[in-house]
């Protein structure tokens, strides 16, 4: 894509003539620096950690490297309280943390140097969970909890900010990493490449290029255990005691990039980014036994029995052949006739290829109950999600005295796009889908942001901000200018609308006393599908206590909200046809046969009427900075009670979002760390609880057409009637229970979420140039799904290895040597108890289990024992 090489080239050009390392002032602070640094999280105003009214973990940059993390999810997971990161087969890696997890990352905003990089048309944030590339990171802050007040919609469950690294001095980094995921082969590369500037006073200028490529674990590794859901909901059980292999490999990425360039001059900042990342997730699903025969797609023809495949497929040929023919009034109809029936008869040629297959060791047969359901609807074990984004951030400071008046302008795009992976398996087909053809359905967004704020600091005793923002959005072609599915053109993927939203807010900080301070303040936003309901308002309100040095107790109130994103709003793929028209109503799949289904309608009048995502936090944290003996502690114990009302939930029957009924949940967090002498100890604990929730109170109803009987329109070229469907009855009910099926099933422990989580990390320096490293993350056991869980592997024999109670452990180590000539080796061990030892039936694979978020009752063994070593090399 010509953007692509452009900003590719920039970069490269902006960093040719740099020379020297960057010796980032972040990564020696100590902890009593890091309790005083300016937060640029969570506030308009200019407050350390401990006046901040928030919940906070600061992860700085050489925790980022010695923990050789691989991406920004397990960066998160390994330091913050509670966040864990779950999947879901259809839309990739997603987050939980502070009772909130969901099948699509729009509960955290997460920002790059304070700028949202959040889609608004679809998946919320997409763009790195997995990208890696953490080498142009200083430091990352996360605030745990809601902030409505700062960032608007969609900071409900916290608010992840990358701060990006500034040049100190002339420098450039090399960084090349190699990594081991399968049969001790080098499955993994990356290149990382940081140029720092400083070509004259008040002058800096960043340049980044980074590229990482996988293999992943390798194909059919991973394994599935427990119930699957569609597309393999018809697969009954495997082996007791045995996972069924995936149909792809775990962290497999033809090629992840990030490409970045920050300019300042004095109080100007130019920051641009952009970054590609392409997740393969059959690994998710069942493996596909027979693909030659499959191939991307679920013919009608096929059946439910693949030993009648060959005599149904030989009689569709020659009805084709006889009946299209005979109906053909010219030459082009003859042969389009003719090119169809030999595309069929290409497929008829190779179906003796349905052999039994070795699976485990024994032969599977097309005829096996189990098997014969293995993934060949539409290829979604092929499935491939682009993410690509790209933004350009300016930021001005105009000093007014004492005070300040920042502006702020930014241009962001995005393609959010689901393709088919080649494979070598589907060779046959691979020909066929080059180009757009193999694109099942793509789209993206513009958005366009001005923004103003007044930072009064002259006040007595008082810092003040007040301010605008206003930001529109424009959906519908992604960078590449493409909006379609599977490769028709005219086919919409998404609805082409524009929104708008303005905000308006102000902050204030006061000094009450030297002992107690209040903070408050007050947003309102007016967005496109919120402003004839009088838009959105959230506050907060804190108190900030310091009994004693080093000693403070903070008490927060606030409300946060979330509007919906453009799939949840408008219409997608299901309402428009092949030639761009939208449908009115319901319509058959196929208008010539009243069994080919009827498209799941629904009006654009009910989709607006969906209400904003809404959280009551109620929230006392305290924080405590000891000196012990020499030993420097920090210690933080938080808890929260949280209301949450119209949650955003996918609702299976209606095929759509609606609002969930109100929740409420507990949130208890204990962090803390240690630093004494060549010791860094860091260690916290998660506890998360629905409270006060019923779920068997909370049905949803909706009212709808669930039965149509069909009338006669017309005929077709080829004189066939066609029908519409015309509702039966309004009087059916679809019941609904989003809390019930997705959040919670008992009341008492989430259904997507461990309860209590335990992690621990240790850095550990011998001497001035080593580091040793390990952290562990123990998730006790999945009780949301205990009563799903027994009740299965009772009635049906699944095995799910005692997950709802059985603790889940990661464990990884790894060493730093910083040797001469400015030259940092790493070599890290991942995930060291997840050892499969080769038939799929380890004692040890519950230690590699990452659960499926949703409806799906499945279990992914994904990440087994893997190793990376990294060299880089400063200049």
């Amino acid at each position: 894509m010509n953007m692509r090489k452009l900003v590719l080239g920039l970069s490269f050009a902006a960093g040719i003539s740099v020379a020297q390392v960057d010796p980032s002032g972040m990564e020696n602070l100590s902890l009593a620096d890091l309790m005083n640094i300016k937060l640029q999280t969570g506030s308009f105003l200019e407050l350390d950690l401990s006046k901040s009214p928030l919940s906070m973990t600061l992860i700085k940059r050489d925790q980022i490297s010695v923990s050789g993390s691989r991406n920004l999810s397990e960066l998160l997971e390994v330091y913050v309280p509670g966040f864990q990161y779950t999947f879901n087969k259809w839309n990739g890696t997603q987050w939980g943390m502070r009772g909130i997890s969901n099948d699509r990352n729009t509960k955290f905003i997460v920002l790059v140097n304070g700028h949202k990089i959040n889609t608004e048309s679809k998946d919320g944030f997409i763009s790195e969970t997995d990208l890696g590339l953490l080498g142009d990171i200083e430091r990352v802050e996360v605030l745990r909890g809601p902030a409505g007040l700062v960032y608007g919609s969609g900071a409900i469950a916290g608010i992840v900010n990358i701060v990006t690294r500034k040049a100190e001095k002339n420098s450039t980094e090399v960084e090349v990493a190699l990594s081991n995921q399968a049969n001790m082969q080098v499955t993994g590369k990356q290149v990382d490449l940081r140029s720092f500037s400083k070509p004259a006073p008040g002058h800096e200028l960043v340049a980044t290029l980074g590229w990482r490529q996988s293999d992943g674990v390798g194909e059919s590794v991973s394994r599935i255990y427990g119930h699957p859901s569609w597309p393999n909901d018809r697969m009954t059980t495997w082996e007791k005691d045995h996972g069924f292999p995936s149909n792809g490999s775990y962290g497999a990425t033809p090629g992840n990039y990030r490409t970045s360039v920050d300019w300042t001059w004095d109080k100007l900042r130019v920051y641009a980014r952009f970054t590609h990342q392409v997740n393969s997730n059959g690994a998710f699903f069942g493996k596909n036994l027979w693909p030659s025969f499959m191939g991307p797609t679920n013919e009608s023809w096929m059946g439910n029995s693949p030993t009648q495949w060959r005599p149904t497929l030989s009689k569709l040929i020659d009805s084709i052949n006889n009946t299209g023919l005979a109906n053909a009034t010219n030459a082009k109809d003859s042969n389009s006739v003719q090119t169809q029936v030999a595309t069929l008869r290409n497929i008829y040629d190779r179906l003796p290829d349905l052999s039994c297959q070795t699976v485990d060791g024994r032969s599977v047969c097309p005829t096996d109950t189990f098997w014969s359901w293995s993934n060949g609807d539409w290829g979604n074990g092929r499935r491939q999600w682009i993410a690509d984004a790209f933004t350009i951030n300016a930021d001005y400071e105009l000093p007014i005295g004492d005070n300040s008046l920042k502006f702020n302008a930014a241009w962001d795009g995005a393609t959010n796009r689901n393709q088919m992976q080649d494979k070598n398996e589907y060779e046959a087909f691979t020909s066929n889908e080059k180009g757009t053809s193999g694109i099942q359905g793509t789209f993206g967004e513009r958005r366009y942001t001005l923004g103003a704020m007044y930072l009064m600091k002259n006040l007595p005793k008082t810092q003040l901000a007040v301010g605008i923002q206003e930001r529109l959005d424009v959906f519908g072609k992604d960078l590449e200018g493409y909006n379609f599915v599977s490769g028709k053109p005219l086919h919409s993927a998404a609805s082409e609308v524009t929104y708008s939203n303005t905000a308006l807010f102000t902050e204030g900080f006061t000094d009450v006393t030297d002992k107690l301070g209040v903070a408050y303040g007050a947003r309102w936003d007016g967005h496109t599908r919120t402003i004839d309901e009088g838009g959105t308002l959230n506050g907060k309100l804190a108190l900030v206590v310091s009994p004693a040095a080093g000693h403070t107790i903070k008490l927060i109130a606030q409300t946060s909200t979330n509007n919906g994103t453009v799939d949840n709003y408008e219409h997608n793929s299901t309402q428009f046809d092949d030639k761009g028209k939208e449908h009115n109503g319901p319509e058959l799949s196929n208008p010539t046969d009243t069994t080919s289904g009827v498209t799941n309608y629904v009006t654009l009048d009910e989709l607006h009427k969906l209400k904003p995502e809404r959280i009551y936090s109620f929230e006392a944290v305290t924080t405590h900075d000891l000196d012990v003996g020499g030993a420097r502690i920090y210690l933080s114990p938080s808890v929260s009670y949280n209301i949450v009302q119209d949650l955003f939930a996918w609702a299976q029957p209606l095929m759509r979002v609606v609002n969930s009924g109100e929740y409420h949940h507990l949130d208890l967090d204990f962090e803390g760390r240690v630093d004494w002498k060549a010791f860094t100890f860091g260690f916290n604990h998660s506890i998360q609880k629905p409270i006060n929730t019923d779920p068997d109170e909370l049905n949803d109803t909706i009212y709808g057409p669930s039965h149509y009987r069909f009338i006669a329109t017309g005929k077709d070229a080829g004189g066939k009637t066609t029908y519409a469907p015309v509702a039966d009855s309004f009087n059916n009910k679809t019941v609904i229970n989003p809390v019930k099926d997705q959040i919670t099933r008992d009341g008492s422990s989430f259904y997507g979420m461990a309860t209590h989580v335990s992690k621990f990390w240790l850095d550990v320096r011998p001497f001035s140039w080593m580091t040793l490293h390990g952290d562990a993350r123990m998730f006790w056991g999945l009780e949301g799904r205990d009563s799903a869980y027994s009740k299965l592997r009772d009635s049906l024999g699944y095995n799910f290895m005692d997950v709802n109670n059985t603790p889940i452990v990661k464990l990884n180590a790894g060493i730093q040597l910083a040797l001469p000539s400015d030259v940092k080796v790493s070599f890290n061990v991942y995930n060291i108890l997840g050892e499969d030892n080769g038939d799929g039936n380890s004692a040890l694979t519950i230690n590699t289990l990452r659960w499926g978020q949703g409806m799906d009752d499945g279990l992914y063994a994904v990440d087994l024992r893997s190793y990376a070593l990294k060299i880089e090399k400063a200049f």
